[in-house]
């Protein structure tokens, strides 16, 4: 309980000095918002990647040195994934500092914490994201989302949700 205070306590003020760049209107707002349930979740969970586990000689980790955190972040998903199938909520606590996050948690410097979990049983399900129902962002089209053949261009003639299956099945999207 007294660690996750102390979290508390980080994303409190990492949320109230996030307000101050907003107008005054949507500061307001975004005070208003519930981002987080450190205290009420029965399960806490901090995510974090050690670059250095595997080594100098990472497969993929030439060319994109961060395939690690990536990695880490679809694992999360994973979770998210399985959390949601069994009637779990998972909300991804994003209002701390790392450097403040990893100091309370004593995390070694070469570890980066890379999410902080907050996983329960939710109170309701809403029909749209809690941002979206709020009124703090709407949904993107994903007609802008996806492109084709190369960044900005769009295909006419295909809606951007329809996949192909290559020859050996396996599913491919329309564009990079």
């Amino acid at each position: 309980r007294e660690v996750r205070a102390r979290v508390k306590d980080l994303a409190d003020r990492e949320r109230q000095a996030a307000a101050l760049f907003y107008p005054p209107e949507r500061s307001t707002k975004y005070l208003s918002l519930k981002l987080e349930g450190i205290l009420e979740a029965p399960t806490n969970l901090c995510v974090t990647c050690d670059t250095s586990r595997a080594g100098p000689e990472v497969i993929g980790r030439h060319g994109i040195p961060e395939t690690d955190v990536y990695s880490v972040c679809l694992a999360v998903e994973n979770l998210w994934l399985a959390a949601r199938a069994e009637g779990l909520g998972v909300g991804w606590v994003s209002l701390m500092r790392v450097a403040h996050l990893r100091k309370l948690l004593n995390v070694p410097a070469h570890v980066l914490p890379v999410a902080y979990l907050c996983i329960g049983y939710p109170e309701d399900l809403p029909p749209l994201p809690e941002l979206e129902q709020a009124g703090w962002r709407r949904r993107v089209p994903l007609q802008r989302l996806v492109h084709h053949e190369g960044w900005g261009r769009r295909d006419p003639g295909r809606p951007p949700h329809v996949m192909s299956v290559d020859r050996r099945g396996a599913g491919a999207a329309d564009g990079p």
